[in-house]
């Protein structure tokens, strides 16, 4: 295991790197910027996350220890309720290490992290659209820039707030001086000391500062990410309209990409009997909705505001992006076959 003082480098240096790589205009660095911000948020995290556990852990243990006792009198079962109400079953401890939405649920919770609610769900947000900018290479430039600025600030953010298991106190990694250069606290010499807190918020701190990311930068950059999936969703609704459907209107694109049986099995099967007349979250004039309410959040004045404003419409969004995707895969294999048919593959 790294000391908590190596571990602080490591992350340091990523975020310094993910900055660096997210100056490029191209989707090649952008792309692996965003990825590194990804990990180092969730690296983040469960160190906040791991110092509320280890404590869990002691709870649960001397909670079942108690179980085991025979004859437990009534103070000894009271003891007992009081320790399983702090500790944490390992069912949802496997859950935190290993699900990044019970990871930011936990860490901005029972964990203590002292940041409000909205700042987890853009977290989640970001690390749902992680997944479309890892096995998808074909985002926009412009959508990943701005989600990059907004996932720094997050992740700088949970550095700067960040709790501990334990305090370490030791010589100031090269790392971690090469980044804060004038700003490293207590001298900037080979030998300098210093402790993981200290260094950790100074490392937060300064980033933020070079950042320069303020309110209406932030509510900007968040409003520049949903329109341009936005953007880019529209442009696969009119390739499957005028491909698959053509003449047949938004509205019935959005019915049926809504209904789309996720297996071939289910494919064959009959439509339901109310396809037509079903009520379904998401029509065409919740499309414009959605643009107008992203082109409005860069208006916003409140950080808060903004973050929940980007969760309300992100969340109903990528869940409408999956079946797009899905059937834009089906359309462009289908294409392959008819090429590979022609050619006598």
């Amino acid at each position: 295991m790294p000391s908590t003082m190596e571990e602080l480098e490591r992350i340091a240096v990523q975020l310094f790197e993910a900055r660096r790589l997210a100056a490029y205009d191209d989707v090649a660095h952008v792309r692996l910027a965003f990825l590194l911000l990804d990990n180092a948020a969730e690296i983040s995290l469960m160190r906040t996350a791991r110092a509320g556990l280890v404590w869990a852990e002691k709870y649960r243990d001397l909670a079942e220890s108690l179980g085991a006792a025979e004859d437990l009198d009534e103070e000894g079962k009271a003891l007992q309720l009081d320790l399983m109400s702090q500790a944490i079953s390992r069912k949802r401890q496997d859950k935190i290490e290993s699900n990044f939405k019970d990871l930011v649920t936990y860490a901005l919770g029972a964990s203590g992290l002292d940041l409000p609610e909205e700042y987890g769900a853009c977290a989640k947000a970001l690390h749902r659209f992680r997944n479309a900018a890892y096995h998808r290479d074909h985002l926009h430039p412009d959508i990943l820039q701005a989600t990059n600025s907004i996932y720094f600030f997050l992740c700088c953010t949970f550095l700067l707030h960040e709790k501990w298991v334990m305090s370490e106190i030791g010589i100031i990694p090269s790392g971690v001086r090469e980044i804060l250069g004038e700003d490293t606290p207590q001298g900037t010499g080979p030998k300098s000391t210093g402790s993981v807190q200290m260094l950790t918020r100074a490392v937060a701190e300064h980033l933020l500062k070079d950042l320069n990311l303020d309110v209406q930068e932030v509510a900007s950059a968040l409003s520049r990410h949903l329109l341009g999936r936005l953007t880019a969703l529209e442009a696969d609704l009119q390739k499957i309209e005028s491909e698959t459907f053509p003449g047949l209107g938004r509205d019935f694109i959005l019915r049926v990409l809504q209904q789309l049986p996720e297996d071939r099995r289910a494919a064959e099967s009959e439509p339901p009997a109310n396809f037509l007349t079903r009520q379904l979250p998401v029509t065409s004039g919740t499309l414009t909705s959605w643009r107008t309410r992203a082109e409005s959040l860069q208006r916003t004045d409140e950080v808060l505001k903004a973050l929940r404003a980007f969760a309300d419409v992100e969340e109903p969004l990528t869940t409408l992006e999956k079946p797009v995707a899905r059937f834009i895969d089906e359309i462009d294999m289908e294409v392959q076959r008819e090429v590979d048919r022609r050619l006598g593959k």
